[in-house]
């Protein structure tokens, strides 16, 4: 091959942005009905409080925890749980080493407000690999699937997230 084949070559690669969004493509997005009967009022979910835990407990581990804080006008925004947020990333540890708690203030007249769990996220389970053209190498999942528990449920709920939409969606 010739200096300037190679230059061509080399060059194909150029004009093409490679947008892969891997940084997103293991989050969890959690969205608060705000439509059904049993909806979380926009003035409890002003407070919302995560804790993680890892998959394999050990004796006398703490949770880690994230309280979020949000106005009435953001109190239906959505919460994303990725590898590096709410909470920090430890080294190459995965949004799938952990265990989640989501829990909110229920707020009442005259009394103090009661922390309350909403969603216990048992398991996520991720599967991915690297794909390519030449030209762009891109994170894709080929499996999401996240086991969650409503507070009050006996079994877990499993909700595939490569097939469906990327959100579960919250309610009491």
């Amino acid at each position: 091959m010739t200096v300037a084949t190679g230059l061509l070559l080399s060059g194909c690669c150029a004009n093409n942005v490679c947008d892969c969004n891997d940084a997103d493509a293991d989050v969890v997005e959690l969205r608060f009905a705000s439509s059904f009967s049993n909806a979380v009022s926009n003035a409890d979910l002003d407070t919302v409080v995560i804790q993680r835990y890892p998959v394999r407990l050990l004796t006398g581990a703490k949770p880690e925890i994230v309280t979020l804080i949000r106005t009435a006008a953001r109190s239906r925004d959505s919460i994303r749980l990725n590898n590096n947020s709410p909470f920090p990333q430890i080294s190459t540890t995965k949004l799938d080493s952990f265990r989640y708690v989501v829990q909110y203030y229920v707020t009442q007249p005259g009394r103090k407000p009661v922390l309350t769990t909403l969603l216990n996220i048992n398991k996520i389970k991720l599967q991915g690999s690297l794909n390519g053209d030449g030209c762009c190498t891109c994170y894709v999942n080929s499996e999401k699937t996240v086991f969650a528990r409503r507070e009050g449920f006996l079994q877990d709920s499993v909700f595939d997230l490569k097939r469906d939409p990327r959100f579960l969606k919250i309610s009491k």
